[in-house]
């Protein structure tokens, strides 16, 4: 009989988590503000995957394979803890001293420096070593984060996989459902963003995927976090509220 296959999956943006499978099966799944006490909160889940190997009873050098989800994870939203940490009044001073420079003026601009009093380096489980790091070190991130799952689990690069977002979401969308195997299907995925899109469209077909469209300007997930701020509430938090509202306007609107 052989061994079981666990697989880890990691999240490191907002609502940072860990999943483990065991031979197919999920069997343990964390959040880690459940553990940091921290809603949304956002960085390595260090205490989640924890948890997830508690649960199953094992020791890292039992897994498999590491999962960790999305490719160019932004810096600077893990830096300040973006949807954990912000107010209202951040989210303002995002789009007047950040976005609106950058998109509007065509200004060179520096997140990390915009939001230097909300900086959370110490929070985060990461060694970032020496060096000055920017928003957009997506490639320096992604090795940092890397090595980070190598020193904390002590498995090697050949372990360790590094997805992209909107190819994990479709994996779920596939996977989730046993049934989903032996059959062909056309893939659709929305969300604010992730890696290199907002929304994509892709085929499942003899046991491999592609994708056939993406787009980065359909993100529903954006309008409805636009509104939310726009009414005076925390994006990424609060969104309910606006959602909520929905069922009690006029078919106009």
């Amino acid at each position: 009989m052989s061994a079981p296959l666990y697989i880890l999956g990691i999240v490191e943006g907002h609502n940072c988590s860990a999943a483990l499978m065991k031979d197919g099966e999920i069997v343990a799944v964390c959040f880690e503000e459940r553990l940091s006490r921290l809603k949304n909160d956002l960085g390595y889940p260090r205490r989640a995957i924890q948890a997830c190997l508690d649960l199953a009873g094992i020791q890292p050098a039992r897994i498999d394979h590491v999962a960790m989800v999305t490719e160019n994870l932004p810096l600077g939203q893990v830096a300040v803890k973006r949807e954990a940490t912000f107010s209202v009044g951040d989210h303002i001073r995002e789009q007047e001293d950040y976005w609106k420079p950058l998109l509007i003026d065509g200004e060179e601009i520096d997140y990390l420096a915009v939001f230097k009093d909300k900086l959370q380096f110490h929070n985060l489980n990461y060694d970032f070593g020496e060096g000055e790091l920017k928003r957009s070190d997506f490639q320096r991130f992604r090795d940092i984060r890397q090595q980070t799952i190598k020193t904390h689990l002590g498995i090697g690069d050949d372990r360790i996989h590094c997805l992209n977002h909107h190819y994990a979401h479709s994996m779920y969308a596939i996977f989730s459902n046993p049934a989903c195997f032996d059959k062909d299907w056309l893939v659709l995925v929305a969300d604010g963003y992730g890696d290199d899109c907002s929304a994509s469209v892709g085929i499942w077909q003899g046991g491999s995927f592609e994708f056939v469209a993406k787009s980065i300007g359909s993100g529903i997930g954006r309008i409805y976090r636009s509104v939310t701020l726009l009414l005076g509430m925390r994006p990424g938090v609060d969104e309910f509220k606006v959602m909520g509202l929905a069922p009690y306007a006029k078919p106009y609107h």
